[in-house]
């Protein structure tokens, strides 16, 4: 997560598709597949990215990541 963290403040990600499976009641996993990209002295560098979570719905104000997969 620090290196993803990391990343952002310096590039951005263009997003390509984002699929969801409903694991059970509370729990889903959600697929992204993206391009990392960032420009370094004029010069446009890109990565494809894929990351894979598991979410939990605990019933607060937000979901909480329990499992996450580069």
């Amino acid at each position: 997560m620090e290196q993803l963290s990391a990343q952002t403040q310096y590039g951005h990600y263009q997003i390509e598709s984002i699929d969801t499976k409903t694991v059970s009641e509370n729990q889903v996993l959600v697929e992204i597949k993206a391009t990392w990209k960032r420009v370094i002295k004029g010069e446009v560098l890109s990565s494809s990215v894929q990351y894979k979570l598991k979410l939990h719905d605990s019933g607060e104000r937000y979901l909480k990541i329990v499992d996450l997969h580069e």
